[in-house]
């Protein structure tokens, strides 16, 4: 907060020409045709909002039929960035609904476990709104492909180097906007606390997502502090493998401090609890976003019940993945045999296929936990422990996943094991029942709870050190005339700080010259190298990773930084300056740093194993 207001205060004084470049650099990214040269004439200092307003929407109000809030999801072949599929957005649901382009507000689009979700707000008029609403209704059906072929080209006019192959998964339906009301309250008796918790779940699992720890994590903390969950912001999540590292501040009454601060020193003592109510809202945000995300209809065909198999005095264990990827169809399959070295003779094994067919291909369905939702279900159907059966191939291909099994079977059960196996076939509805309710989110978590910070107000936190950075570091080449070290390396920064969408408090650049060999008689002329180097939070290393190969690989990209480059070294020399040959070479590093922390209350480390093997989803 006190940062941000200092920024605006000091925009027209210390930090007016980097706002101007930024500014024109970040219009010539929407359209790379115009070089703004562009002066700040005013800055306001942010104003502390007091008022309370609502806004209703009625059909009658400027010819309007109403305001609707829609969505859409899909997955695609190619990285893609948000702001830039914002504006294609925009420009794909105006043609594709029938709008101007005014009419489609408030776009977001967020990415989480290979899926793509855009969110927006569109206007109708009394003209146009029932073909909107119809439009909408139809995109799943009728015109699917259009959609899809449509965003992709709009993608593209915003990113010539990116051909992305959209998969349109779902479109919802338009939803009427009811009244809206906002409420910004005064702030000035609260005070902000700050805390940091670590949440280690011991086996990885992509489906368990950062926005959905931060929101378990709100309802959990918000409840053990003793306050409204709105009143908890969860401002950093950082994964390493299985385990989350998670900040978060508290903004409290001053009728409130006194209690919660008496629940705040008592963090460290609740792990155990705090582990048992994150088990819980857990599985209620995983659940809703399996249910967002997926609309599953499972249907099962037992292609082969158990057959007994021949005794076998060999042991192999074979694994082979085969992986093969189109632009349509991704097909995986993952084989493990294993034969096990003198069995007993008083068991037999059987061996078995079936196919289960989820309706609609997902990356949220891993073949390994649908693995353990056919034990689960076979081991109920035909009785016997889930520590018996092995699933030994799922092979996926789109929505179908095919399933070899075995179960061991002592000596004594196999009669009554035949006759349940002989009936697997005609009991698929059962076993369709069955996989709705056992399907496993994720399988064998457990869960420990560190309080690393317990809330603290802001005033008297020390921040705690990442345990991770990413580093991003290389070099850029031009050449230009009149041009000194010191100008040189200010606008350098001021550029690499804009391409990189960075800060340049965290560069450090190092600028070196000779003079241009293709410069004949004018001295003035200098090929100029710049070393960079800037460490910043572990959570920017993908998005940072997408943009160093963009302005490697792409022309695009080369623009855009000559582009910044030129608008850079303008604000410092007063004048125009060409800039020519422009290139860049980057890497991007993740590096461990030690972490210190000045808290001086003890932190506590308590597990408490949740086997969430055990929580089953309904998700019909």
């Amino acid at each position: 907060d006190a940062a941000t207001k200092d920024a605006a205060t000091k925009m027209m004084t210390d930090t007016k020409d980097a706002f101007q470049t930024a500014l024109s650099a970040d219009y010539k990214k929407q359209d790379d045709a115009v070089t703004a040269v562009i002066t700040l004439t005013a800055f306001a200092e942010l104003a502390v909002s007091t008022t309370t307003t609502t806004t209703t929407t009625t059909a009658a109000a400027s010819a309007q039929a109403g305001n609707y809030a829609g969505s859409f999801t899909f997955t695609t072949v190619g990285t893609l960035v948000d702001a830039t599929l914002q504006t294609a957005s925009k420009a794909t649901l105006s043609s594709q609904l029938g709008v101007d382009a005014a009419a489609v507000t408030d776009i977001a689009a967020t990415f989480a476990t290979d899926v793509w979700t855009v969110t927006y707000m569109v206007t109708t008029t009394t003209a146009n709104d029932a073909a909107t609403k119809d439009a909408a209704t139809k995109m799943m059906t009728d015109t699917k492909d259009a959609f899809q072929t449509a965003l992709s080209a709009d993608y593209k006019k915003q990113d010539d180097a990116v051909t992305a192959v959209i998969t349109l998964t779902a479109f919802a339906e338009l939803a009427a906007s009811t009244t809206t009301t906002t409420t910004v309250a005064d702030t000035a008796d609260k005070d902000t606390y700050t805390g940091s918790m670590k949440l280690d779940i011991k086996v990885a699992a992509t489906v368990v997502t950062e926005s959905i720890v931060t929101k378990a994590a709100q309802t959990v903390i918000a409840a053990q502090l003793g306050v409204e969950a709105s009143v908890i912001t969860v401002t950093d999540v950082t994964v390493t493998g299985a385990e989350y590292a998670i900040d978060y501040s508290a903004d409290v009454a001053a009728s409130a401090k006194a209690d919660f601060e008496t629940k705040a020193a008592g963090m460290a003592q609740n792990t155990a609890d705090m582990a048992t109510a994150f088990e819980n809202a857990l599985t209620t945000e995983l659940t809703a976003a399996v249910m967002l995300t997926l609309n599953l209809e499972f249907t099962v065909t037992v292609t082969q019940p158990p057959q007994k198999q021949q005794a076998s005095s060999s042991s192999t264990t074979t694994t082979t993945t085969t992986t093969t990827t189109t632009t349509t169809t991704t097909t995986t399959t993952t084989t493990t045999t294993t034969t096990t070295v003198g069995q007993s003779s008083g068991e037999a094994i059987y061996a078995g296929i079936m196919v289960v067919d989820i309706g609609a291909a997902s990356t949220l369905v891993q073949s390994t936990l649908l693995g353990e939702a056919v034990k689960l279900v076979l081991a109920a159907e035909l009785q016997v422990l889930p520590t018996t059966i092995e699933v030994t191939n799922v092979a996926n291909e789109g929505a179908k996943y095919t399933i070899d099994y075995s179960v061991s079977v002592a000596a004594s059960a196999e009669a009554g094991f035949e006759t349940k196996a002989d009936g697997l076939e005609a009991k698929t509805a059962q076993l369709v029942t069955s996989f709705k309710e056992k399907f496993v989110v994720a399988a064998n978590m457990e869960v420990t709870i560190e309080i690393t910070q317990k809330p603290t107000k802001q005033a008297a936190t020390t921040t705690a050190a990442p345990a991770t950075v990413t580093k991003v570091s290389g070099e850029v080449k031009f050449t230009a005339e009149g041009l000194d070290v010191a100008k040189v390396e200010a606008a350098a920064k001021a550029a690499l700080a804009t391409v990189l969408e960075i800060a340049e408090s965290a560069l450090t650049v190092t600028a070196t010259s000779e003079t241009s060999a293709s410069t004949g008689r004018r001295l003035a002329a200098m090929d100029w190298t710049v070393e960079y180097e800037a460490e910043v939070e572990a959570s920017k290393k993908a998005a940072l990773e997408t943009k160093v190969t963009a302005l490697e690989a792409s022309a695009s990209g080369t623009v855009n930084l000559e582009a910044a480059l030129t608008a850079a070294v303008k604000a410092e020399v007063g004048s125009d300056v060409v800039i020519t040959g422009v290139t860049f070479a980057g890497s991007v590093t993740e590096e461990q740093t030690n972490t210190q922390t000045q808290e001086t209350s003890a932190s506590v480390f308590c597990g408490v194993g949740i086997g969430l093997a055990a929580v089953l989803l309904r998700l019909l």
